[in-house]
């Protein structure tokens, strides 16, 4: 007997599990068919539910095995998107670290430049200027590097994001742009001249489940590598590229082109207008028709922002805006005015109008 134990053990020592599983069941099946055949029911009655039990256990097993499998599938897919989006949270902020330093740099090199080619004594003077002004540079790319990981974490973008600066939107103010949408949630954005600003504009949108971006470009190089990253992040259902030349502005006395107002006709009811464009080098007061040409297609409580509003002729311009029209009130401004946000009220006269005709007035133009 102990020799036919030991002969056992051997044996399930040599099987896996699922080999000794399925190797009992074949022994209780052929002892059911055996007993059937010998006529002992009573046998082959507890072979079938031997033989159901072990079935019923066996698809359990199965069931058990397999939400662990998917379980195990989604934790690699969970740990797959973590790594993507820390390594494009990562690459922004390396990005913004790599900007900082390239500027300084730039800054020192220009202070030795100046030193070098004057020639002079460096004074006390000299060094508290030098000084400041490094103060400055730095204070500014502190914010900047600042607002660019309140953006990630904010808006957690899928892809790597373009850079800001320089010719683009900063991240100080496009964080201010993005302050407004979340406070007026718009459902019509127009935006003059685009890039970096166009995919956090479209992914703002997308987060608030509501609003559609046009991003005007009179470049169509430029215009193309706009789509490409809109199509790279996921965001060609919220945005819209139009390429539009720029032409003869139909506003009397201003001679810098403007945008061909004919593509602006289908457009109606903007809830946020956008101006970071024509570029300065188009002409003088590049960006003032803006709102005179596209103040009719304006909503009721339209809000507008005029960026790199520090220049000299931005500054005209919101003059000339506010004293053209009234309703326009400054209500947001970024570190050092470089970006203005206006927004449209409505004058008692024409809320009274309003009621008194029992509609609003139509923006359709």
């Amino acid at each position: 007997m102990s020799a036919l134990v030991l002969f056992a053990k051997r044996i399930a020592r040599g099987l896996g599990g699922r080999q000794l599983v399925l190797g009992a069941l074949g022994v209780v099946t052929g002892s059911g068919v055996v007993a059937a055949v010998l006529g002992a029911w009573h046998v082959a009655l507890a072979t079938v539910f031997v033989l159901l039990f072990a079935i019923v256990v066996g698809l359990a097993d199965v069931r058990r095995r397999t939400a662990r499998q998917y379980d195990m599938r989604e934790t690699r897919r969970a740990a797959t998107t973590t790594e993507q989006r820390l390594q494009s949270t990562g690459s922004s902020v390396l990005a913004a670290i790599e900007r900082s330093r390239s500027d300084l740099i730039e800054l020192v090199a220009d202070l030795r430049a100046d030193l070098k080619e004057r020639r002079e004594v460096v004074t006390s003077a000299d060094l508290e200027r030098s000084s400041a002004s490094i103060r400055v540079a730095v204070a500014n790319q502190v914010r900047q590097t600042e607002a660019m990981f309140q953006l990630v974490q904010r808006l957690n973008p899928r892809a790597g994001m373009p850079a800001s600066g320089g010719w683009a939107m900063d991240a100080e103010n496009v964080l201010v742009l993005l302050d407004l949408v979340a406070a007026h949630r718009p459902s019509l954005v127009v935006e003059l001249g685009g890039g970096t600003s166009t995919i956090w504009l479209g992914y703002a949108l997308q987060q608030a489940g509501r609003g559609k971006l046009v991003s005007v470009e009179h470049d169509p190089a430029y215009a193309g590598t706009t789509r490409a990253e809109v199509r790279r992040h996921g965001l060609a259902d919220v945005v819209d590229v139009r390429v539009i030349p720029l032409g003869d502005a139909p506003l009397d006395g201003h001679a810098t082109p403007w945008y061909g107002v004919d593509v602006f006709q289908n457009l109606a009811d903007i809830d946020l207008l956008v101006i970071d464009g024509p570029p300065q080098a188009t002409g003088r007061m590049a960006r003032f028709p803006a709102v005179p040409l596209l103040w009719d297609k304006l909503s009721p409580n339209a809000t507008v922002v005029l960026d790199d509003a520090h220049r000299d002729d931005e500054r005209t311009s919101l003059k000339l805006w506010t004293a053209q029209f009234p309703e326009l009130t400054v209500t947001a401004r970024s570190s050092k005015d470089h970006l203005v946000a206006l927004t449209r009220v409505a004058s008692a006269e024409s809320a009274d109008t309003s009621n008194n005709d029992g509609t609003a007035s139509s923006n359709e133009g």
